[in-house]
């Protein structure tokens, strides 16, 4: 849960986030959030770019195409700043000069293209980190963001397939990258690429076959 005072985007009368489908319970509009996002995921390399550059622009664009269907503003930068726990994220008026420095800083990188997969995992895991440290929507962050890693890592070559990692393991590793140490990021990043695929080595009998 987001903490914040003076919510502009809870409806007071249901104490749940004002929502294009007119929904009023919180465990009803969570069911609804999560099919009608993964049915926009499906499709969302037909209507978002997958190419560089990678930068705000291109995660507010995901942000949109995902949440559309549910809430107004999405693909908008929040307007107030939120906590969930302990955990405070950036300040709303800091969230566009901080992610322009933090996408510029990436694309110096390349978009971390040309570099091997464990290189790739670390510096995924770092950036992945940081735009969560960002949390520029309102909600929908986790998602929005997994998906836009998913587009650099098919960029660069290392395909990201995220449902091989749990709810409970994204969010410790991600606590963990809040904390300063975003190896476990890495580590979950790793476990989401598909195993590599080792040549099978060409035995002397085989090339009398």
């Amino acid at each position: 849960m987001y903490e914040g005072e003076n919510d502009p985007y809870i409806d007071g009368s249901t104490g749940i986030l004002k929502n294009l489908l007119g929904i009023t319970n919180a465990q009803e509009l969570e069911s609804a959030e999560y099919n009608i996002v993964y049915a926009r995921a499906s499709d969302l390399n037909q209507n978002v770019r997958s190419t560089p550059p990678f930068d705000m622009d291109h995660l507010k664009a995901i942000h949109k195409h995902l949440f559309q269907d549910i809430y107004s503003w999405a693909g908008e930068i929040r307007t107030m700043d939120v906590c969930k726990g302990h955990t405070r994220f950036a300040s709303a008026m800091a969230i566009d000069s901080a992610g322009t420095k933090l996408f510029r800083e990436m694309g110096n990188e390349d978009w971390l293209k040309g570099i091997n997969r464990r290189e790739f995992a670390d510096r995924a895991g770092h950036y992945l980190g940081e735009i969560n440290v960002l949390h520029p929507f309102r909600e929908g962050n986790g998602r929005a963001q997994r998906y836009f890693m998913a587009q650099v890592g098919e960029w660069s070559g290392h395909k990201i397939s995220w449902q091989r990692v749990s709810a409970e393991q994204n969010i410790a590793a991600s606590i963990a990258a809040y904390n300063g140490d975003s190896n476990p990021l890495a580590d979950l990043i790793i476990s989401a690429m598909p195993p590599v695929q080792r040549a099978r080595s060409i035995r002397r009998d085989d090339l009398g076959r």
